[in-house]
Order: C-alpha cells, then sequence, then structure tokens
C-alpha cells in the first residue's frame, strides 16, 4: 500500500490508475514508412527522363496523423501527397518524381515529410539511382578558330557509351565529314571498362581543318560517326572556322550594349571616334591589320540598323580602325553582320558578326554621398547641423521624386522632377537643441528609378553634454527624521582633450542637514578631441522631523572658476512621521445592492514607530463605509472597515478620491489617511 494525502491506496487502485495513464500516455499519432530508401538501379537517362516511385505513409497511431509539409532536398524533384491528414491505421500515397535530364552518374535526392508525430515530427526518405547516358560527346561542337592561309589545325572529340550489364554496348563504326576541308582519323579506343552497375567504352577522333589558299569568312562541315546503335545510327557534330590571308581582324564578333540609363547621343560617330574617352558600351573600335605590314585601304564598310559604322575613307596604311555603335532604338536583342570591303582582291569582303541588346530607357538618381558624419560638439556650441546633398538624373527618361520626411529634422528637396541630365539639391537638418548623445535624422526619398525605388539619407553625429549626472535625480524614498541616509552619485564632465577636468570640492549644508563627499576622479582621454573625468560623490541626508515629500537641490563647489560650473544635482526624500498605518490601501468589495460581498471587513492598524502614546480622535470616512475601533493601546489603534451601502459610497465619491482619515493628538501630525479601492463584485 501506498500513503498519499487522502489515505493509504489499495493496490487494485494503483493499478486503474496506472492503465488510466498508461493509455492516455500513447495516444497520439505515429508516422511509419516500411522503405524510406529506394534505389530505382541503373536508369539510361535516353530512355527516361524521370524515375518515379511511391511512398507508402501508414498512421500506426491512436489519432490523426496530420502531414504539415513535404520538402524535397532540390528542385528537380516532384512530391505529390494524396492525403495530408491520414487517419489511424489508414495509408497516404507520397509519389516522388526525379528528372534526371541533368543528372549524370550516382544520383540521390533527400524527401523531409514534417507531420504533428509527437516522437518523430521529421522523416527522412530518399530516391536514388545510377544515370547512365548512351551516348556522350564531348565537345558537342568544334570551333577551329582563326585560321590563316595554307595552314591546319587539330580538335580532338571523345564519344562515351555505356549500358547496362548483360546488353550489346554500341561502339563507333566509321566516320567521315562533308567538307573536303576537314579530315576525321579514328583512333584506337581503351576497350570495355566494368564500373561495377554498368559497362563502358569511349573511342576518341581526331578533327584535322585545313585552310584554303583563299580567305574563307564562314567556314562551316559536319563531321558524321556511324554506329551500331539501332536507336543512334548516326551521331554528328557541326565544324565551324574562318581563314585568313594577310589582313586580319581584331575581334570576330562584336556585344554591344546600350544601357537603359543612357541619354541620346550627343556625339556624332565621327566625334566619338576622334575621342576615344566617349566610348561606352554601346560603341567598340574594330582594328584591320596587315600581318605583313603592307598598305591596303578599306573602300567601304556597312552594318544593318540599328548599327553604324564610322572609318577614315581613303586612308592607306598596313593598319585601320573602324567604330561600330549600337544607336537608339526600340528595345531589344539584334544581330547583325559588319561587312568590310578593301582594296585587296583576294580578300575583298571581310565579315565581322554583331549583336546588340538595347535596353528599356529609365531613370537613374546618382547622389554624391547619403551618409554625411558631423562630427561631435557640445550641446551649447550648436543648435542645429545641416547637409546639402546633390542629386542627378543620370537615366534617360524623367525622374519623379517623393520626400517622406525625417524623424525630427527638417528636409527640403529642391526639385521632384528632373529631365535626364538635371541636378537638383536635397537638404537636410537635424534641430539639436535639448539633445545628448548620437544623433541620426534620416530622410526618405522615394523615386521611378526602377533600380533604386527608394534612398535614404542620414545626419549622422555626436552631442556631448558638458556635465552629466548618474543617475541625474537623487532619490531618497522614505526616511526617518535624525536617521543619515546615504546616497553615492557618479558625476561625468566632458570637456576638450586640451584642458584639464574641473574639481569638485567637498560641500556641507545646514538647511537641509547635507554634506557631498568627493570621491577620486578618473579621466579617459579620447581620439576625437574630447575627453571624459568620471567623479563619484556620496551625498548624506539627515532629514528633519516633518513628514512629508521634500524637495531640494545641492550647488557643487568648484576648486577654480569655469566657464562650465557643473549643474545643481536635485534631491527628492519622503519623511515619514512617528505615526503609520499598515495596510495604506484597503480593497473593498461593492455588489449591485447596498451589501458588500468577499470578506466582511478589512482590519486597519494606526501606530507609533517610537513606542510613544497617542490618541485617535476620529476616524473619518465616506459615505457608505463604517469604521469601527476594536482596539486602542497606548502605542497602536485597530479598526475594522467595511461597506454598509455599496451605492452611497459611489454616489459620494464619484471621482474615485475615498479616504479614510485618522484624526491623532500629535503635534506636527495630526492625521493619517488610508486609500480605499472599490472593486465590484465580478473584479473579485
Amino acid at each position: 500500500m501506498i500513503l498519499c494525502r487522502t489515505g493509504w491506496l489499495r493496490p487494485k487502485d494503483l493499478t486503474f490508475i496506472l492503465l488510466v495513464f498508461g493509455v492516455c500516455a500513447w495516444s497520439a499519432p505515429q508516422i511509419f514508412v516500411e522503405e524510406k530508401i529506394h534505389d530505382c538501379g541503373v536508369v539510361c537517362r535516353e530512355e527516361r527522363g524521370t524515375v518515379v516511385h511511391t511512398f507508402l505513409i501508414q498512421n500506426v497511431g491512436d489519432e490523426t496523423l496530420k502531414i504539415e509539409q513535404v520538402k524535397p532536398s532540390c528542385g528537380c524533384t516532384r512530391a505529390d501527397l494524396s492525403l495530408a491528414e491520414i487517419p489511424p491505421g489508414e495509408f497516404a500515397e507520397l509519389e516522388a518524381e526525379l528528372d534526371l535530364r541533368s543528372k549524370s552518374g550516382k544520383t540521390s535526392i533527400r524527401i523531409s515529410v514534417f507531420s504533428n508525430d509527437p516522437e518523430n515530427k521529421r522523416v527522412e526518405l530518399g530516391l536514388a539511382c545510377e544515370v547512365i547516358q548512351r551516348w556522350t560527346i564531348y565537345p558537342t561542337r568544334i570551333e577551329g578558330g582563326v585560321l590563316v592561309r595554307d595552314t591546319t589545325t587539330t580538335r580532338m572529340i571523345r564519344l562515351t557509351s555505356q549500358c547496362r550489364k548483360g546488353e550489346a554496348l554500341p561502339h563507333i563504326v566509321g566516320a567521315h565529314a562533308n567538307n573536303p576541308a576537314v579530315r576525321v582519323a579514328l583512333q584506337e579506343g581503351k576497350g570495355e571498362i566494368d564500373r561495377d552497375a554498368f559497362i563502358e567504352t569511349s573511342a576518341e577522333a581526331a578533327v584535322v581543318i585545313e585552310a584554303a589558299s583563299s580567305i574563307e569568312n564562314n567556314g562551316q562541315a559536319s563531321v558524321d560517326f556511324q554506329t551500331d546503335d539501332p536507336g543512334r545510327p548516326w551521331i554528328s557534330i557541326p565544324v565551324h572556322w574562318i581563314v585568313e590571308g594577310d589582313l586580319s581582324l581584331s575581334l570576330r564578333s562584336l556585344q554591344l550594349v546600350r544601357s537603359r540609363y543612357q541619354l541620346d547621343d550627343e556625339l556624332t560617330p565621327e566625334q566619338k571616334f576622334r575621342d576615344r574617352r566617349a566610348l561606352a558600351r554601346d560603341t567598340q573600335i574594330l582594328v584591320v591589320s596587315s600581318r605583313s605590314g603592307t598598305d591596303f585601304r578599306i573602300l567601304d564598310v556597312s552594318a544593318a540598323e540599328p548599327f553604324e559604322v564610322y572609318w577614315v575613307p581613303g586612308l592607306s596604311g598596313p593598319r585601320s580602325e573602324i567604330l561600330v555603335s549600337l544607336k537608339k532604338g526600340d528595345p531589344g536583342h539584334y544581330d547583325r553582320t559588319v561587312t568590310i570591303t578593301t582594296d585587296r582582291p583576294a580578300e575583298q569582303i571581310l565579315t565581322v558578326a554583331v549583336s546588340g541588346e538595347i535596353q528599356q530607357q529609365a531613370p537613374f538618381l546618382t547622389c554624391s554621398s547619403t551618409v554625411h558624419h558631423f562630427g561631435s560638439f557640445f550641446s551649447d556650441e550648436i543648435r542645429e547641423v545641416s547637409k546639402t546633398f546633390v542629386l542627378r538624373n543620370s537615366g534617360s527618361l524623367d525622374l519623379n521624386m517623393n520626400l517622406h520626411g525625417s524623424r525630427k529634422g527638417n528636409v527640403a528637396l529642391g526639385s521632384r522632377k528632373l529631365v535626364p541630365g538635371a541636378t537638383t539639391t536635397l537638404v537636410l537638418t537635424a534641430p539639436l537643441e535639448g539633445r545628448t548623445g548620437l544623433v541620426e535624422e534620416e530622410a526618405l526619398l522615394r523615386t521611378n528609378d526602377p533600380m533604386s525605388p527608394s534612398k535614404t539619407f542620414l545626419l549622422r553625429g555626436n552631442i556631448l553634454p558638458r556635465w552629466e549626472l548618474v543617475p541625474p535625480t537623487v532619490q531618497f524614498h522614505s526616511v526617518i527624521p535624525g536617521q543619515a541616509e546615504m546616497r553615492n552619485v557618479l558625476l561625468r564632465q566632458f570637456f576638450t582633450s586640451w584642458e584639464e577636468p574641473v574639481g569638485i570640492v567637498n560641500l556641507k549644508m545646514e538647511s537641509p542637514r547635507l554634506a557631498v563627499e568627493v570621491g577620486k576622479t578618473q579621466t579617459v582621454h579620447g581620439n576625437i578631441g574630447y575627453s571624459t573625468a568620471e567623479t563619484e560623490l556620496t551625498i548624506q541626508l539627515i532629514p528633519g522631523e516633518a513628514p512629508g515629500e521634500k524637495r531640494s537641490e545641492i550647488t557643487l563647489q568648484v576648486s577654480a572658476g569655469t566657464k562650465f560650473p557643473p549643474p545643481p544635482i536635485p534631491l527628492e526624500w519622503n519623511v515619514l512621521g512617528d505615526l503609520g498605518v499598515r495596510p495604506k490601501k484597503v480593497v473593498l468589495a461593492v455588489s449591485e445592492g447596498s451589501a458588500a460581498s468577499g470578506p466582511p471587513t478589512r482590519q486597519v492598524r494606526v501606530y507609533s514607530r517610537s513606542k510613544r502614546p497617542f490618541t485617535i480622535r476620529v476616524a473619518k470616512a465616506p459615505e457608505g463605509v463604517e469604521v469601527v475601533e476594536i482596539e486602542n493601546g497606548r502605542d497602536g489603534a485597530q479598526f475594522d472597515v467595511k461597506v454598509v451601502d455599496g451605492k452611497a459610497l459611489l454616489a459620494a465619491t464619484p471621482n474615485g478620491n475615498r479616504r479614510i482619515v485618522f484624526s491623532t493628538d500629535r503635534e506636527g501630525q495630526e492625521s493619517v489617511e488610508v486609500e480605499i479601492e472599490v472593486r465590484s463584485q465580478t473584479g473579485i
């Protein structure tokens, strides 16, 4: 048997309690997945672009299992749940699909299932497979580059094939090119390689490009590999090259961009050609030069809209320059060709591919700065600080601005609309009067600039007081007449680093009786031209006899004259009289009728701290409240306080100023008071 607060528990009672609480402990949902990792084996990417598997999620608990979230570890995976809330004993299907289009080799993904199972809130499921490719070609395109006439270049190609074990492995059986300038030579492969899960073989081919004796701006061919794979009997790889003669081009393709912020052209192509400092992203210089250093002349250069070209006509020499620029036009992407005609019969036509992008025009806000640090000042040295920020529309459309002001400062915007290239000012002013410490004033500017829809301008600095008192007011709270009370105060002074701190001297006062004892002063020199000195002061107060709340201040004395004397120290204290009352507040309950609810009475005691005899002459209470004396000794009196008429009490004191005043025979403390708080019956 077991002893409890109500007596002894019998064994059968204990068994019943354990059974009840045991059942309650297991009443919860419980997630169960038999197969958490599914291996799809070896998958050929050409045969299947995805793999799909369905996981069965069962609720083996006693409450409804709620699937809160299904989160795949990769964006290449789709996970669809058939049922979000699974009753006890039921199943839900989670169909997972993995996209294999960008996968190769060993691949695995994770699916996190979050539920309300208290013991297993997160379950990890996974899909794994080995991704093989029937054919892998590298590179997929052969760039021969720029060749000089009557030269050759060689590029290598690797072709790799893979298959599952037990399947026929495909091979390369032949190769040829459709252009006589290109020759293909197959090289002996490494044979079959066993990769555990699959078989792999690879072959290499050398592609030789022979440059013709004449120039060729766009040489093209196709290298075709023949296989014994029924699914892909031919594999074609494009080949591209350029043949140059004596004349060479610095660039064979140009990419130009006309920015959304770019203004209308103020310079002609000829001016841009002369002044290279004016070149932007929409302009490039194309150089045509002779390898042998012989002179030539450019007869004509042309390009379709929106491109324009400029060169110096009639100029003869071993080197010539052409300016290609993108003009203002409709937004979009453009692919064109620059055609160059020379006086060389064998190299009469040269071509260069040029692409350009004209962006949608927009305004563009630029400014010299957005943050201004005005440093540190004493609070009596400066009344306000302001900063003028210069704003410019460096874009191609009108800039509209809207000012949202600052917290305490004043902000003024010169113009709310700027045409392209125009400037204006934003003036931010921070009033500093009465402020100390770190000052931050900000103004928020909203614009129609798509890249900078809002910009914040900030004024920041530090305002130092000459003196600082911690705490700012010395409070003694409740004190007893004639008993000394002491408080410590930290007096901190700020001064320039080339000055000395002001010394504070001890002080005594008679009315009220005060003494100030000065402790050690610690000086800290800062690195911004200002220093601080901290002095600990001990203030002693001996209160007089008259009870009540008192206020005074101490004017500190310094050891030498100063332009900035320390501020007076404010003091607050409350002198307790000899007579006290307990409690200082009573709570009385008032019902809708006239009777009080809750405890029938509250007790109040009036006492003498010094145990000196006194007499309560009369107790005056608000109407509806009765005060009955139940004890009256030499050093204290006890009273019962109760409500006899709640309506009368509320009517007599509608403003809530409810007090009981006990009149005494003590000189200087003729009365003591108790506050009454009235609550409705439902508030108790």
